[in-house]
């Protein structure tokens, strides 16, 4: 009943709303592999219903609803929790995706490497950046040697 890899699928269902059907999102937990070789499949059941006419595109709809809870399985489902080495890779993933949003918050406010005066709140969120930057990498283990912008250095006096 549930797609592959799916905590969460929408299929039609027998239980039905009198004007005209429904479908439902139904859930369960992954099949598990057991150690002789053998799979166990768990129960899956309607979770949620909607009346066909209820939205203009039901299926699209339904589909988007199941999308948000697979996305989120992991608060259901203990299986969907991320291993030790998948935290490990979000956390690079969130690291280097930070890492471009500093860089790019730091061409934004200077011109020719040098930072506007005016910017400093701006440079206090760039530091908060680079120091969380900073303990993800060393919580993974990892050095990032890149350049910081420090509050005074570069700065041209418009005055």
């Amino acid at each position: 009943m549930l797609a592959e890899g799916k905590y969460f699928t929408v299929a039609p269902t027998a239980c039905t709303i009198r004007s005209g059907g429904a479908l439902a999102i139904y859930c369960g937990d992954l099949p598990k592999k057991n150690p002789d070789g053998t799979t166990t499949h768990s129960l899956a059941a309607p979770l949620l219903l909607m009346p066909q006419e209820m939205w203009g595109d039901p299926t699209d709809t339904m589909a988007k609803i199941a999308g948000v809870l697979n996305d989120n399985a992991h608060l259901f489902f203990s299986s969907a929790k991320p291993q030790p080495d998948q935290r490990a890779s979000l956390l690079r993933e969130a690291r280097d995706m930070l890492a471009v949003e500093a860089e790019a918050l730091r061409d934004g406010i200077s011109v020719n490497g040098v930072v506007d005066p005016t910017e400093e709140a701006t440079l206090e969120v760039i530091q908060a950046m680079e120091d969380w930057i900073a303990r993800a990498s060393a919580a993974l283990g990892e050095s990032r040697n890149e350049e910081r912008i420090e509050p005074d250095a570069g700065v041209v006096d418009h005055a």
